[in-house]
């Protein structure tokens, strides 16, 4: 008979029906269920919902900066968001007849000169309103191309007028004729741009500059200086930005180097997830093997595979696991393997002392009498008999392979090519944020392996209630 046929078809709904109208009396079980579905659609979305990737993400605010929403408490309110200027947006406020200046998807100046006294220069400003209290940070960059370049150099000249109307001088290079690529970065955190603004190397650059609010002014001078006749040259600025970075940011936060906890929360739950389920998958399936392998044969078969059974029971996992991770490095997959092979010895005690109550049973008797082989034995009769129990394992062993994970993660023994949970606490006790009380970037992760894990134990809680009889309450 054909597993697809109509008698099978008319069975597995029946069961699975039966199965559903005792699960969904539990309340437990439906509490577990509804928040698994929560996570593993967090899983499977998460990356496409983050708002900033998981490989090399942007710096989008000053490090360990609170949540955004907390600017509903009035001391927050006013604390700066991260404001972000490009250099395309500048205007054209002087230049000389010797440039011309094109604006498309780049700003390109082309110069022309015909003595040593024709000079290029050309200035580019962009006025902003700042209406925040004064930044921690700031950063300048700008990248550009330099071609045709012949017998002139040029020179960079950044400078920033602030609410009070003091000017600023924040670059100041020249470049060579040889140069045909730079990148030009000012950061308020280098100590030597601290030693141009201040003499005292404790003073913020940021909050000297930005010590205001209203309204300040980016200035950016480029000048062609000739050092012989029929000079010419061409500069593209590709990209460049004026980057105030903020207080407060997103939904979570930002970590020690100013990245979005948020992101780093939403990657995490796919590898947790997938870590949990594939261990335990694996470990009860070795569970289901050796334990039906003891129970069904019995005799030497019986006894070896007991007393490894009890060898293993005796190892202590998470000793071994930290030995093994500081001498090797141990990738995610090999530590879900290590976990599998110390883990499945615990349910295949269960399954084997069920396979010896059920070979025992009639319907096994009439199949050996009907002529069925052992394999055929185990395949049609037992298994079946056993998934109940194997999967009420399954599912209360995905929160021990997560929780374990974590714990080596934490410890900074994980994997650290792969974002776990885990791995976003290491980073957190690493950086400093237990200290710096950076609540945001700790309790989430806490919290999302708590409730991931609580969920499987709901689960696993109705599972057992179903298989186990005697766990059933009164109708």
């Amino acid at each position: 008979m054909s597993i697809f046929s109509e008698e099978k078809r008319i069975i597995y709904v029946r069961k699975i029906k039966g199965f559903w109208d005792e699960y969904r009396r539990n309340r437990i079980g439906i509490s577990g269920l509804a928040l698994l579905a929560f996570f593993v659609i967090i899983a499977v979305f998460g990356p496409y919902i983050a708002p900033y990737p998981a490989t090399r993400p942007p710096i989008v605010a000053s490090k360990f900066v609170m949540p955004e929403w907390m600017s509903i408490f009035p001391q927050y309110e006013d604390l700066p968001r991260t404001m972000e200027l490009s250099v395309s947006k500048m205007e054209t406020v002087q230049t000389s007849p010797l440039v011309q200046v094109f604006y498309g998807e780049n700003i390109t100046l082309s110069y022309k000169g015909k003595t040593l006294g024709d000079v290029g220069v050309v200035q580019l400003t962009l006025n902003f309103t700042y209406p925040y209290k004064s930044p921690n940070e700031f950063k300048f960059s700008l990248s550009y191309t330099a071609e045709n370049i012949s017998k002139t150099i040029y020179n960079f000249k950044v400078t920033l007028i602030d609410a009070n109307g003091a000017e600023w001088e924040l670059l100041d290079r020249t470049n060579t004729m040889n140069v045909t690529f730079g990148r030009l970065t000012i950061s308020s955190t280098s100590a030597s741009f601290r030693r141009k603004i201040a003499a005292n190397m404790t003073v913020n650059p940021a909050k000297v500059l930005f010590a205001n609010k209203g309204n300040y002014s980016l200035s950016l001078g480029i000048t062609f200086q000739p050092i012989s006749e029929n000079a010419q040259g061409t500069i593209t600025i590709k990209d460049g930005t004026l980057t105030i970075y903020g207080s407060l940011h997103g939904v979570l936060g930002t970590d020690f180097f100013g990245h979005d906890v948020l992101s780093k929360i939403l990657y995490g739950a796919q590898m947790s997830i997938i870590v949990g389920i594939l261990t335990a998958a694996l470990s009860t399936s070795l569970a289901v093997v050796f334990g039906t392998i003891a129970g069904y044969f019995g005799g030497m078969v019986d006894e070896v595979i007991m007393r490894i059974v009890d060898v293993i029971l005796c190892v202590p996992l998470f000793v071994i696991l930290l030995v093994l991770s500081h001498n090797y490095e141990l990738n995610i997959y090999i530590i879900m393997f290590l976990l599998s092979f110390f883990w499945w010895p615990g349910p295949s005690r269960t399954i084997r002392s069920k396979i010896l109550s059920l070979k025992e049973s009639a319907f096994i008797e009439s199949a050996k009498a009907a002529g069925g082989t052992k394999f055929y034995i185990i395949r049609r009769h037992l298994i079946p008999n056993i998934l109940p129990l194997a999967m009420a394992a399954l599912v209360l062993f995905v929160p021990a392979g997560i929780l374990m994970e974590a714990s080596l993660s934490f410890l900074g023994f994980g994997d650290p090519n792969v974002l776990t949970w885990g791995r976003t606490l290491s980073d957190a006790r690493a950086t400093g944020a237990f200290s710096a009380l950076a609540w945001w970037y700790v309790v989430p992760p806490g919290l999302a392996i708590t409730f991931l894990c609580l969920s499987f134990v709901f689960v696993g809680h109705a599972l057992d209630s179903i298989v186990n009889p005697r766990l059933r309450r009164r109708k």
